[in-house]
Order: structure tokens, then sequence, then C-alpha cells
């Protein structure tokens, strides 16, 4: 059976999705009103996210998620948090979910965006958040070049659906390049060789998809002049991690 607070966010919850104001549930629950504000702000946002993207995620199955999950914490032994009251361990739970599913929906969603896009920002943004933060030490150089290797990607996406060169993204691609070539003397010796190795097959795939994207862009001498600059970056780059290779 469910706990007041329980019913209440139910409750709460279908007038949200009615079309009721947080002003209006808060009202009609005062006695609530401290626990159920945060949690009915998670939810409206939820909302305005299944607005703009249907298949984000889908809002009656993310509050049944939630419900289940507050279900569960008021099923689990009280000797498990024994400082920490329920209601607070409910609203804990239903906030947790509801971020954690839009998180997660805003990042499936961003991550096939293209620069100039409106989502653009939030998967730069998400990438950043991944690379500082649940990175370790240890692979940050090897994340520098998958985000290398995105930007490459996007750069050549970019110049088949516009017809132009996003130098912004291109930039992206040679900062990233150049942090992973820094980042070599933090490995041991016995794995310096393998990962100058990698570096140089980005490079390989750097001037063979500028290359290809050069030709579609023959007749524009300052989209051109961008490409030519870069692929004489990569070419340099890798004649120096040739070299480095063959003095190990």
């Amino acid at each position: 059976m469910q706990t007041k607070i329980e019913d209440v966010l139910d409750q709460a919850i279908d007038q949200l999705n009615k079309g009721k104001s947080i002003h209006d549930c808060l009202d009609a629950y005062p006695e609530y009103a401290d626990e159920l504000a945060p949690l009915l702000a998670t939810a409206q946002k939820l909302q305005e996210i299944q607005i703009k993207q249907p298949h984000v995620c889908k809002l009656s199955e993310t509050i049944e998620k939630v419900r289940e999950t507050a279900v569960l914490m008021k099923t689990q032994d009280s000797k498990s948090f024994p400082f920490v009251p329920l209601n607070t361990i409910v609203r804990m739970s239903v906030a947790a979910g509801f971020i954690f599913l839009a998180v997660i929906g805003v990042m499936s969603f961003s991550s096939r965006s293209l620069p100039g896009e409106s989502w653009y920002s939030i998967k730069l943004f998400c990438e950043k958040i991944d690379l500082d933060y649940l990175t370790s030490k240890s692979n940050k150089a090897s994340k520098h070049i998958e985000l290398a290797d995105k930007r490459l990607n996007e750069v050549q996406k970019v110049a088949q659906a516009r017809h132009v060169i996003d130098k912004n993204t291109l930039h992206e691609m040679h900062v990233h390049t150049e942090i992973a070539l820094d980042q070599v003397d933090e490995y041991p010796d016995e794995e310096a060789a393998a990962f100058l190795k990698r570096i140089e097959q980005l490079h390989r795939r750097q001037i063979g998809q500028l290359t290809k994207t050069q030709s579609d862009f023959y007749s524009e001498r300052s989209n051109m002049n961008e490409i030519n600059q870069s692929i004489q970056l990569c070419s340099d780059r890798m004649d120096w991690v040739q070299q480095a290779n063959e003095g190990d």
C-alpha cells in the first residue's frame, strides 16, 4: 500500500499531465508543497523534452518507472536507512529517476546532432562531462582520439549536406589531435609506441577523408584553403609521429 506522499505524488503528476500548473498542484496539497515542488518541477522539464522530441522517452513510461522506484524504496528494510526519513528517500529516488532518464534521453538524441543544429551544444557539453569527470586519466588521450574522429566525421557530413566546411569543427578536430599527441609522454615506454601508431592511423584517416572532401570543393577557393591547410598539418604531424616511432 502506498504512503500518503506517494498517493499525493501520483495525483499531482496526473493533474500536471492534464494541463494544471505546478502552482495549482501545490495549492491542492499545501501540507506537501515543500516535498512536491522539486519533483513536479522535474516532471514538467521532462514534459518539455517530450514535446520537443517525442522519441527521446515516453513520459508515461518514465512516470511508471519512477513510481516503481518509490514503491521499491518503501519496501526496503528501514534498518538500511537508520538516519534518513522515508519521505526524504522517496523524494530523492523520484528526483534521481526523473533526472537520470531525462539525461539519458537527451544524450541519446543529441549524439546524432551536427554543428549548427540546436542540440549540438548539448552534445559537446555531454562530451565535456564525460571527458573531464567520467574518463580516467590513463584513458584521456584515447578519448581525445575518439573525439578527433567524431569531429572529422562531422566535418565530412556537414560538407556533404550543406556544401560548406565548418571551420570551428575542423579546428576542434586538430585541438583534440594535438592534445592526444601531447599526452604520449605520460605513457610508459612500452605503451608509447603503440599509442603513437594509433595517432598515425588517426592522421591517415584525417588525410584520407579531407582529401575526399577536397575533391567536392575544387571550385570554391575558401573551402579549398581550409582543407589544404588541414591536410598539410595532418601530414606534418604524421611525419613527426613516424620519425618518433622509427627512433624508438
